[in-house]
């Protein structure tokens, strides 16, 4: 049995001698590549996006409308995943920051993050937002509600809106409550008075609010200026080769063409 080797390769090759070098350099061309270390890569559980399941092997695993297709995809790739939960904030901390290759789960795509950050192809596209507040509100769109004096705006620290509502919020400056709560945090601070409205994606405000404790105090209201929603990502350090982006994207695209095939024996696929 070969011996499983624990120092770097190139290192080892380079304390033999030739010969030596030459013989172990074979027996590894022989016995082929060294198992690769899990890819790690971050979450926050946060229905319907992602949701802690346990897997086949029985151990954890990420569901849900992001971390399904992502955990696919990763297996479609021969990429085994460490899946690493960690807070939202901390998550961008450590893409920015790390030497190490790590992704993190269903980030949008920005200018500013892709200096920093290297990205998968969509994973999965979020309905357009979504406006909550406990009053009937003075507008319908997001341009009018941000132009209204002491109208105040809950965001989440480091969060994203999309281009159109990050723009108009840098634009007109509008009273803002920042806040580090998770989706459920916010409500209950919403239904506090801590701040008048929020935004959040459609199908998330259905989930949340299903299991939401004062829900019959929450008005939703669809803005007509909002554009659809974003397309959610891997996002990982530029730790991360290419060449596993590449794979994973590959996988993606060949796990949506087969979604897309009509299941044999269904009417679509015999007519």
């Amino acid at each position: 049995m070969v011996p499983i080797l624990r120092a770097p390769v190139g290192a080892l090759l380079r304390s033999l001698v030739p010969g030596a070098a030459l013989v172990l350099g074979a027996v590894l061309v022989w016995a082929g590549p060294l198992a690769a270390e899990p890819l790690e890569v971050l979450y926050q559980p946060r229905a319907p996006y992602y949701v802690e399941t346990v897997g086949r092997d029985g151990r954890l695993d990420v569901g849900g409308l992001v971390g399904g297709p992502a955990g696919r995809a990763l297996e479609a790739a021969g990429i085994e995943v460490g899946w690493q939960q960690a807070p939202f904030n901390r998550q961008i901390t450590l893409i920015r920051t790390s030497d190490q290759p790590l992704c993190a789960l269903g980030w949008f795509e920005t200018p500013e993050r892709r200096r920093f950050a290297r990205f998968s192809a969509p994973l999965y596209r979020d309905l357009s937002q979504i406006a909550l507040a406990t009053e009937p509100l003075p507008s319908d769109t997001l341009r009018g509600l941000l132009g209204r004096p002491g109208l105040r705006l809950g965001i989440k620290l480091g969060y994203s809106y999309g281009p159109y509502a990050d723009g108009l919020i840098a634009a007109t400056a509008p009273a803002v409550v920042s806040t580090s709560q998770d989706t459920l945090g916010m409500l209950r601070m919403l239904v506090g008075g801590r701040f008048d409205l929020m935004l959040i994606s459609a199908e998330e405000a259905s989930e949340v609010l299903r299991t939401f404790e004062e829900r019959h105090r929450v008005i939703s209201h669809t803005l007509k200026d909002l554009p659809p929603g974003q397309s959610r990502h891997l996002m990982c350090t530029m730790a991360v080769p290419e060449a596993t982006l590449t794979r994973i994207n590959r996988a993606l695209t060949r796990l949506a063409n087969h979604a897309d095939k009509p299941p044999v024996g269904s009417r679509e696929a015999t007519h």
